[in-house]
């Protein structure tokens, strides 16, 4: 055969087989997820963030795909969080309702819907909610501990072994060597789960100086609520730091977000050099967000805005136009299972909760989101529903307590308008959406919780000789750490006796009521008790009252 016609038929066959790979292969991308940890929405220039935290790597993926304004989690808590996004279910039927590691998860995930549909899968970093090994992934380097430096992981070949170095850098190399050894004859996924930007605020050696002259973010609303808020939240969540220790916490949390930027450089120029980057859908997200000083209160569960709040970016040009930004959708990432399985080619197998956002029939308006109480913690179980105009939150509590925000006209979520009468119709509205949302979820846990709470006021300065405002008993300064009081305006039941116990039920000391004007008061030395909480009962004419008191020292 003349060798010209058989280099040509050689190029022709050659050429047959390489389309026939790449259609294969254009109709299964590869997937890569990357995970923060604690990473609010606002982090960022392009979602409001401080213009000196500049991420060109993290921007690249919205600005080549699509921002949405507005995701939230399932919970707002790492395992239920991390389960959700594993499922595309809510907690209530992933099983996966508080903070802890479970011996196993009884319905299927992406990685096992995935890998028995010729996927090659990989898991690189905190998976939170598992014990290892974990069915559906050929590859794995977890690590689901708190340490960032020098710290243990669990590796597919070897299992348990010490690996030196940063976090962010082990996971980050590994990650890298899944992309670069992944078979060439199946599409991958790999999820990509940081450590950064949680506690402890550690980050790696060479951010470790970054911005130290910047000008940290602080809230406007660096005060705590002082009507209608649920007690409990400042024994939960209080902020106990002052002003200058929250930037140092900001400037810290920043730091370990650059090692985050970096980490998403080095995933995009190893897609880039591969040549695979438009074949790959890339997804850029955080478990939950995280209050910061709003409200003086700390930590996430909380249903307010920072702590539900999420950065989502998605780059795949073959489903999303560059630069596109959606403001009318409220997604969640329950979203993101079917979501991957959808562009995957999979059909749905199990009916997950969430639906695939390249599904234009479905837009989200309103959000269901629920947290369900742990028994060594005093937040109770809550159920929220939230649109773009309003908020209702049902606190699980002994006494009614629940909130109602109007975004509109206080985005910060500053007033609780639960006992507005110019609302009432509109809260009574909010009630039947959340009943309806919950029967349309199928959410059958709704359980009383053991957390004795109510909406109350709070009171930071007491004049002794003017009237307490409204009819509460008050317990100030709550929490404390020597004398306090307790605060009674008596219209018409009369305060009888204060008991105090340790949570023993061991009684310590009972009180006798002194009467001033036509306040009672009852002062109390809590010098000689060691730090820790006490149960104050205090007994009216009408009713028992049952009180958390929090000694800070």
């Amino acid at each position: 055969m003349n060798k010209r016609i058989y280099l040509l038929l050689i190029t022709i066959i050659s050429c047959s087989w390489f389309q026939n790979v790449f259609a294969q292969n254009a109709s299964k991308p590869n997937i890569l997820v990357i995970l923060i940890d604690d990473g609010r929405y606002d982090n960022y220039t392009f979602t409001n963030g401080p213009s000196w935290f500049q991420t060109p790597n993290i921007k690249r993926i919205a600005d080549e795909g699509i921002n949405y304004k507005y995701c939230f989690p399932a919970s707002s808590l790492c395992s239920p969080s991390r389960a959700s996004i594993m499922t595309g279910d809510y907690p209530h039927h992933t099983g996966i309702v508080r903070n802890g590691v479970s011996d196993s998860l009884t319905i299927p995930t992406i990685a096992t819907i995935l890998q028995s549909n010729g996927y090659y899968t990989g898991f690189v970093g905190k998976y939170g909610f598992n014990k290892w090994p974990i069915p559906g992934y050929d590859y794995f380097l977890d690590s689901s501990n708190d340490d960032y430096w020098n710290t243990y992981y669990f590796y597919y070949k070897t299992g348990w072994q010490l690996i030196s170095g940063h976090k962010t850098t082990v996971l980050t190399d590994s990650a890298k060597r899944f992309i670069e050894t992944a078979p060439s004859d199946k599409p991958w996924c790999l999820f990509l789960f940081h450590k950064a930007p949680h506690s402890p605020l550690q980050p790696r050696a060479e951010d470790s100086t970054l911005y130290e002259n910047e000008i940290m973010p602080f809230p406007a609303n660096f005060y705590k609520y002082t009507i209608d808020y649920p007690n409990y939240m400042y024994f939960c969540h209080s902020y106990s730091g002052d002003s200058s220790q929250l930037k140092n916490e900001y400037l810290k949390y920043y730091q370990l977000l650059a090692g985050v930027e970096w980490s998403t450089g080095v995933m995009l120029n190893t897609l880039d050099s591969l040549g695979i980057l438009d074949s790959t859908m890339v997804i850029f997200t955080s478990d939950n967000g995280l209050l910061k000083g709003e409200h003086l209160a700390s930590g996430k569960q909380l249903a307010l805005e920072e702590s539900l709040r999420l950065p989502l970016l998605i780059r795949y040009p073959k489903w999303f136009t560059p630069g596109t930004v959606v403001k009318d959708q409220l997604v969640s990432l329950i979203d993101l299972a079917p979501t991957i399985i959808d562009a995957a080619g999979i059909t749905n197998p199990v009916n997950m909760d969430g639906w695939s956002l390249h599904d234009a029939t479905k837009q989200r308006k309103e959000f269901y989101y629920e947290y369900f109480n742990k028994n060594y913690e005093c937040t109770p179980t809550m159920h929220a529903v939230r649109s773009f105009e309003y908020e209702l939150i049902h606190n699980s509590c002994t006494f009614t307590t629940n909130e109602f925000y109007d975004l509109t006209n206080d985005s910060l979520m500053n007033t609780n308008q639960i006992n507005n009468p110019a609302y009432a119709d509109l809260i009574d509205l909010y009630f039947q959406k959340l009943d309806s949302l919950e029967k349309f979820y199928g959410d059958t846990l709704w359980v009383d919780t053991i957390v004795t709470c109510k909406l109350t006021s709070n009171f930071p300065t007491f004049d002794e000789d003017a009237d307490v405002i409204g009819t509460e008993i008050i317990i100030a300064p709550n929490p404390g750490n020597g004398t306090g009081n307790i605060f009674y305006k008596a219209l018409v039941a009369a305060l009888l006796n204060v008991q105090v116990y340790d949570l023993m039920g061991r009684k310590i000391e009972e009180l006798n009521p002194v009467v001033k004007s036509n306040k009672i008061s009852v002062s109390f030395d809590f010098a000689s008790l060691a730090k820790g909480i006490y149960l104050i009962k205090i007994q009216t004419t009408d009713e028992v009252y049952s009180f958390r008191y929090l000694k800070t020292e």
